[in-house]
């Protein structure tokens, strides 16, 4: 028996799906979109058909905000908020958060990976399996992967699911730019009064898991040793 992810549609294993009828919540484990829980009420207060690609955006947003300890809760309010604040990445992200899935995932430079397209859709931020080939296709032109079997044929006219690639050694060189840390990027940075507790309660208990829910982690700037003014 098997039920289906809420936002994706992917099949979900009956050991992977839990329901608590008393607190009106679904529990998904899903290959594609990560581990969330689910409010019944989503479903019924969120018309998706009038946002263009809502169940995409939701599925990026939940993959790239993945805990261990507390997979997001998804909520009809925090639905409106992040289809409000939040669009898929454009395709020069898209190609960005490949190449880095891609390094990541490799234990050594010349390793064969097992690529389950289905898997990697909203880890790349694209919007199905066609628009993720279409990356795929473009890394390939650009000899930044090695795909096994297919050579540098598009794969979008081989309708594959799966298939074996590598990063080439250029494509461990965009890896290796791609890779370096930053303080930009999802990072925002807040400026208050210091030794304020009540407002330390209030940026603690409050404001960091709301900025949190958008995508975006928050620092105190008298946390970050960085010379320049606030402007920089």
């Amino acid at each position: 028996m098997s039920n289906n992810c809420t936002f994706c549609d992917t099949s979900i294993n009956q050991d992977k799906f839990i329901r608590s009828a008393n607190k009106n919540t679904s529990y998904f484990e899903c290959d594609r979109c990560g581990k969330y829980s689910v409010n019944d009420l989503v479903l019924n207060q969120i018309d998706f058909n009038k946002a263009p690609n809502s169940k995409a955006i939701l599925s990026y947003w939940i993959q790239t905000n993945q805990n261990k300890e507390n997979p997001p809760y998804i909520t009809t309010e925090l639905v409106k908020n992040i289809l409000k604040d939040i669009k898929l990445p454009d395709v020069g992200e898209q190609v960005h958060n490949l190449i880095l899935y891609l390094g990541n995932t490799s234990n050594y430079p010349g390793e064969i990976l097992d690529i389950t397209l289905n898997n990697i859709i909203a880890k790349v931020g694209s919007k199905d399996k066609g628009s993720l080939l279409f990356i795929f296709d473009y890394i390939i032109q650009n000899n930044l992967v090695e795909i096994q079997i297919f050579g540098k044929d598009s794969l979008r006219n081989k309708n594959v699911s799966t298939f074996k690639c590598n990063l080439s050694v250029t494509g461990w060189g965009k890896f290796g730019k791609f890779n370096k840390p930053s303080l930009s990027g999802k990072i925002v940075f807040m400026a208050m009064k210091y030794d304020n507790v009540e407002l330390e309660e209030i940026y603690s208990e409050n404001i960091k898991d709301a900025v949190k829910q958008t995508g975006f982690d928050i620092q105190l700037l008298k946390d970050v040793l960085r010379a320049g003014s606030i402007d920089d």
